[in-house]
């Protein structure tokens, strides 16, 4: 790991994931970089192509925005060694702008979650770059510390795409040296033979040769609680979890396991994003 993105948008859950990510820093001897991006205001109408309405605020106000924005980025470098950059523009395509450019290997940021028609229609911006985003995604709620981890539990479906992801959850677990507890959540809608699901999922583990891991099974109506339920039940430290990169009306009403738990996970949530 070389290269650290932290977004920031000078909130206290944002500084949760710079100490965070200075932590990691010093672990694996990486480079962080700061990006605080001044949002241009969207508007709820389209232009013809349909492309959302971006507001004009006058070069003006955007430079005064982004200068008082510099400043803050000042006091905050008093933190640690790293990068700062602040950019005006939309925080999803700037940040993704710059992981592409940058050789971005990690983003860590912070998350207030959305809920409700927020969490339905619109979602957080972590929620969106966990969406997108073509490299692993470590969003933070509340203060973690990187010694702490040592339990991690995966989500698993046993759908195929977990295999897609086994390099970088073992990556994770070396990097961590922690333990990695396999869950699948047994729901009314899809009831399974639980005796079928653990041979599974210890085939899987072993052919993919994790050593340190457990292999669980839960019943919930719904499968984002039933992964915090089970991980508040073994006091884990973080969830890894794969993003589908549904679009649409097929986001719309399916919805991704992993950016519902990045909205109401109270420890940290690892993800990396797959194309559905």
């Amino acid at each position: 790991m070389k290269n650290i993105l932290v977004p920031t948008d000078f909130s206290k859950q944002a500084s949760y994931a710079l100490d965070f990510a200075l932590e990691l820093a010093k672990k694996t001897d990486a480079k962080i970089t700061v990006l605080n991006v001044v949002e241009m205001p969207i508007s709820a109408a389209a232009d013809p192509m349909g492309a959302p309405v971006v507001h004009d605020w006058g070069a003006d106000f955007i430079k005064s925005i982004t200068e008082v924005n510099r400043n803050k980025m000042k006091e905050l470098s008093q933190k640690g060694d790293f990068d700062t950059q602040v950019e005006a523009g939309i925080m999803l395509d700037t940040a993704l702008s710059f992981i592409s450019n940058n050789n971005i290997d990690l983003v860590i940021m912070g998350t207030k979650g959305a809920t409700g028609l927020k969490e339905i229609f619109i979602g957080s911006n972590a929620e969106k770059i966990v969406r997108y985003s073509p490299c692993p995604v470590v969003t933070i709620a509340y203060p973690a510390e990187v010694e702490d981890i040592d339990k991690i539990v995966f989500g698993i479906d046993l759908s195929g795409n977990e295999g897609k992801i086994v390099d970088d959850v073992k990556k994770l677990h070396d990097l961590l040296n922690a333990t990695i507890h396999f869950i699948y959540i047994n729901t009314p809608h899809v009831l399974t033979n639980e005796e079928e699901i653990i041979r599974k999922m210890r085939t899987f583990a072993e052919e993919n040769e994790f050593i340190d891991y457990t292999v669980n099974i839960r019943k919930s109506t719904q499968r984002d609680s039933g992964i915090i339920e089970f991980a508040k039940e073994i006091s884990a430290d973080m969830i890894a979890m794969s993003s589908s990169r549904r679009k649409g009306l097929a986001h719309l009403f399916l919805g991704s396991l992993a950016e519902d738990l990045v909205n109401h996970s109270p420890m940290p949530v690892w993800t990396i994003s797959l194309v559905d």
